[in-house]
């Protein structure tokens, strides 16, 4: 797993870092330096912003949804 994969499975596919570690043993260290750093930190963040947004925003009445996948999408273009 490389550190971007990290990211869109903490992040946007919701996986636990429990799980993570028992899907990867061998990448305990690279896990936890990832899970505690300021780029976690701020693409969290950066999530929450868009979710908080999209859910003020609406189009002819209804908000705006958009799932995990898409919200990558949307992460990995800005």
């Amino acid at each position: 797993m490389i550190e971007e994969e990290f990211y869109k499975l903490k992040i946007f596919d919701k996986v636990g870092i429990n799980q993570l570690k028992r899907k990867f043993p061998n990448q305990l260290t690279s896990i936890l330096l990832w899970y505690k750093s300021d780029r976690y930190n701020k693409i969290q963040n950066y999530k929450s912003f868009l979710t908080n947004k999209l859910k003020q925003m609406t189009k002819d009445g209804e908000h705006i949804c958009l799932n995990n996948e898409q919200l990558y999408g949307l992460f990995q273009w800005w």
